[in-house]
């Protein structure tokens, strides 16, 4: 079975990004490429602000990297000048000046990324199917991986958007490592849950309901998929299966991430997603947070399937981290909100 990220150099990250440059110093923002290795984005943007005595909100990125890898990908500091940037020095941090802007870098911002990966631990059969590979682009099904589920986070999700506070706050209680000052809370105001609730930050809130939209898209597109294709490959995860057709075929086609205001015009993938909802016990007007209404989330749109272009594949060579088995990198570019840990799992299923 392969071995992703057995190193932090088996998984490169190279965001790519349009960004209006310019060397001359006009634009009240600072634009930055940020190499970091070992870090979370938000670990190394706030070691940054803590280095510049900058509010972390003067600093701006366009995504989250990949913790155990080496990354690159750019940032915008408000009011900071070149000669500032280029004095920091932190570790696993490496920070090059890019030129002025009047913009921060946002979300929006964001067009994809290039990987180069390195699978190791492969078998015969592994090394085999990846050398049989000659296409540079390919089509595959455009799931939320596990990086966005992570430990409880559906079922804290689940629980908000039903109006469970109580289970979500016993769930919350059984994953933070500081959890005393919920408890002490509970104590002092019986059951004020929701009160708990409100001193969490919203972005971290918000982040177990998009887990549950998540799960829900990854059910649609599974339950879709076995529908449509009468040979697939499945494979297990934390939320389910994953749904392989052996012979996927081009459909641009987009599914909902649930929200309130979702509408379905397709009459198959309403239907499916009535049934899905049925087993959920859920409807939209669940997603509308009215005794907490920064929570409430509007739908989305997300493609069914995603592409990976610039597919190159190297040669097999001795795997020096597992011996008897063999290594082989993978390079490709992805969109972005699209997974490449996901890419490897359809290469490989």
């Amino acid at each position: 079975m392969y071995k992703l990220k057995s190193i932090p150099e088996d998984f490169i990250v190279k965001e790519i990004i349009s960004l209006p440059l310019n060397k001359s110093e006009s634009g009240e923002y600072s634009y930055f490429r940020l190499q970091k290795k070992n870090l979370s984005t938000p670990e190394a943007v706030s070691r940054i602000a803590e280095k510049l005595h900058l509010p972390l909100r003067f600093l701006g990125y366009a995504g989250n990297k990949d913790k155990t890898a080496v990354t690159e990908q750019f940032c915008s500091a408000k009011g900071i000048k070149k000669e500032t940037l280029e004095r920091i020095s932190l570790p696993n941090i490496k920070i090059t000046f890019q030129g002025y802007g009047k913009l921060p870098i946002s979300l929006g911002n964001n067009q994809g990324n290039k990987f180069i990966i390195t699978l190791r631990n492969l078998t015969k059969k592994e090394t085999d199917k990846l050398k049989r590979i000659t296409c540079k682009t390919i089509l595959f099904p455009n799931y939320f991986d596990e990086q966005r589920f992570s430990k409880k986070n559906v079922e804290i999700g689940r629980c908000l958007i039903k109006k469970d506070f109580a289970q979500a706050i016993k769930l919350l209680i059984q994953i933070e490592n500081n959890n005393s000052w919920m408890q002490d809370y509970l104590l002092k105001r019986k059951n004020d849950y929701l009160g708990v609730l409100r001193q969490f930050q919203k972005k971290i809130l918000s982040l177990y309901i998009h887990a549950y939209q998540s799960f829900l898209f990854n059910n649609l597109v599974s339950i879709y998929l076995k529908n449509k294709y009468p040979q697939v490959k499945t494979v297990k995860y934390s939320q389910g299966t994953f749904i392989f057709p052996t012979n996927l075929k081009k459909e641009n086609l987009s599914l909902p991430t649930i929200g309130f205001d979702t509408t379905i015009k397709n009459k198959k993938i309403n239907e499916l997603l009535k049934n899905l909802m049925k087993k959920e016990k859920l409807s939209f007007s669940d997603f509308i947070i009215r005794s907490f209404p920064e929570l409430s989330q509007e739908g989305q749109e997300r493609s069914l399937l995603t592409k990976a272009k610039e597919l190159s594949i190297s040669q097999a060579e001795k795997d020096e981290l597992n011996p008897g088995k063999e290594k082989i990198v993978i390079g490709f570019s992805l969109p972005k909100g699209s997974y490449a840990t996901m890419f490897i799992r359809f290469l490989l299923a």
